[in-house]
């Protein structure tokens, strides 16, 4: 497998790949807890099958932190990323919070070590 730029705008921007990462989002959600930082550990070992160190924890929960306050700045925004790919997102869970975990998920699933296996 490649690492190219256009391989880059695919698995960030397709819509099979948001909504793989949406529903790693909704999982994490249901199944983590309640804290940031055990979504952010769930997320990371479910996609690289490996726990996750403390400041990778830390980044993931300051980038989970930072995107929901976007989403709730920008509702329209959240709602156009939930609705991308086939599935219905679960409506049980915030907007803004679930676009956030959905661009977390997002970025734990576009690191080389979960593309690129060696």
């Amino acid at each position: 497998m490649t690492n190219t730029p256009l391989q880059a705008l695919v698995t960030l921007n397709d819509p099979t790949y948001v909504e793989a990462a949406r529903v790693l989002a909704e999982r994490v959600w249901k199944e983590a807890g309640k804290t940031p930082q055990r979504r952010a550990a769930l997320a990371f070992q479910l996609a690289t099958s490996r726990p996750a160190t403390k400041s990778e924890v830390s980044v993931l929960t300051r980038l989970a932190k930072e995107q929901s306050a976007h989403f709730r700045a920008a509702p329209k925004e959240a709602a156009a990323l939930l609705t991308n790919g086939e599935s219905g997102y679960d409506k049980s869970i915030p907007a803004a919070d679930l676009a956030a975990w959905t661009m977390v998920a997002s970025t734990i699933l576009n690191l080389d070590e979960v593309i690129s296996k060696e």
